[in-house]
């Protein structure tokens, strides 16, 4: 909110904010998890911008790492990594649309371990580069 200047400021992060509003509702009501496979989702939600690990989830939750892996994988229908790098890539995408930053800074905001790999990532989830992506969206702003 300190960023906020003007109303063109203003109007971007409530774009944002409703964009992510309705990923989560969306996502919420989509299927129902147990308790546990709820509270991970919460915490990657939360800590999306920091690096996050199986180890961090299994401590959080005070489960074991492969009991873990195997009730997200479960009940999830994919790994605990290619979720947290979906989510990732899912972000990236909203702040390629909603903001200035270049793809290099998102790449590091979101904490991908190096800007090739962000966009290996995001080329194998949206089948285009993050350049491709901004310039083919930024007509519909």
């Amino acid at each position: 909110m300190r960023e906020i200047h003007s109303v063109h400021d203003c109007l971007e992060l409530t774009k944002k904010a409703a964009f992510k509003f309705a990923d989560i509702i969306r996502f919420a009501y989509r299927k129902n998890f147990s308790a546990l496979i709820t509270q991970c989702i919460q915490y990657i939600d939360t800590h999306l911008y920091e690096k996050i690990s199986l180890k961090d989830l299994a401590e959080y939750t005070h489960r074991a790492p492969a009991y873990l892996s195997s009730r997200f994988k479960y009940e999830v229908g994919r790994s605990v990594r290619s979720f947290i790098t979906n989510k990732k890539i899912d972000e990236a995408r909203h702040l390629l649309l909603f903001t200035d930053y270049t793809y290099q800074e998102i790449s590091t905001l979101l904490n991908f371990t190096n800007y090739s790999y962000f966009i290996q990532c995001f080329k194998k989830s949206i089948h285009c580069t993050p350049k491709e992506f901004r310039e083919s969206h930024v007509q519909y702003l």
